[in-house]
């Protein structure tokens, strides 16, 4: 079959969210190791997609647990200008955001419901999603807030959506699509470095990694080429893999004095 992304014709775009373990730092080290040819992209544990907003692969499937992360992503898809309007209508300060954070999703369309999302992870504390036993997003006003996405930033983004499939669901349900020609990034949750509740109540949890690893093995019987980046090696579980171990900082401390380096590895199953 025809490749259906060129690495050399790279144009790149940043993700328009803000998201606790984003690899927007990582990115460059992550472009070294991505095949230079692929038809399909697959994403199963989106969040910030910052990978993908760089790559901008022409066929896609991006997908997330999270259901307001990916009702965000269908709206951005389809309503960018009026997404946009309602967004940037908030004003930014600290009891608007507790207003618009206190507001149920229940009373709101699905454009407000983006709408809403994205002012919070836009004004919250350093991107975090967290929610509480009752699924009711509780992180705090942040400071030190980058300048909002202009229309024309909005309006590139939705460009870049346009093609991708995007899909609410369990990583496994995801991955297990993945095939021959495909090229499969993993970027699973850190474990134990998050408190539960992190990216969604439904989130995976630690006890999900033998059936992600499971998962992996299966799409790599089919051929898919798979680049994993995760906070435990993982050369037992993935042998003849290829394994490079890096240190990034960890940015959700409050104080700078607390944000450590976590060491990741990151894995990929082909040259």
């Amino acid at each position: 079959m025809e490749d259906r992304f060129t690495k050399s014709k790279l144009i790149t775009t940043t993700s328009p969210l803000r998201w606790a373990g984003s690899k927007r730092r990582l990115v460059p080290k992550l472009l070294e190791k991505t095949p230079p040819h692929f038809e399909r992209y697959i994403e199963p544990f989106a969040g910030s997609a910052a990978l993908w907003f760089c790559l901008k692969p022409q066929v896609a499937v991006l997908a997330d647990i999270n259901g307001e992360l990916i009702n965000f992503y269908k709206v951005l898809q389809r309503s960018p200008r009026r997404l946009f309007d309602i967004f940037s209508a908030y004003p930014r300060t600290a009891n608007s955001y507790l207003c618009v954070r206190a507001t149920s999703v229940n009373d709101l369309t699905k454009i407000q419901r983006a709408a809403r999302f994205w002012y919070l992870n836009r004004n919250c504390f350093n991107g975090l999603y967290r929610t509480n036993l009752r699924g009711e997003f509780n992180v705090p006003f942040g400071s030190k807030l980058s300048d909002n996405p202009t229309l024309e930033y909005t309006l590139e983004c939705y460009r870049a959506l346009r093609s991708a499939v995007i899909n609410e669901n369990d990583f496994e349900a995801t991955i297990d699509i993945a095939k021959r020609g495909d090229f499969l990034y993993v970027d699973p949750p850190y474990k134990q470095v998050l408190n539960r509740g992190e990216y969604g109540c439904n989130a995976m949890k630690d006890s999900d990694l033998p059936r992600l690893i499971s998962a992996i093995k299966r799409a790599h019987r089919r051929g898919a080429k798979i680049l994993l980046s995760y906070n435990v090696a993982l050369e037992t579980q993935l042998p003849k893999w290829h394994h490079e171990v890096i240190n990034v900082r960890y940015l959700i401390s409050a104080k700078p004095e607390h944000r450590k380096l976590v060491t990741e590895t990151i894995a990929r199953n082909y040259t």
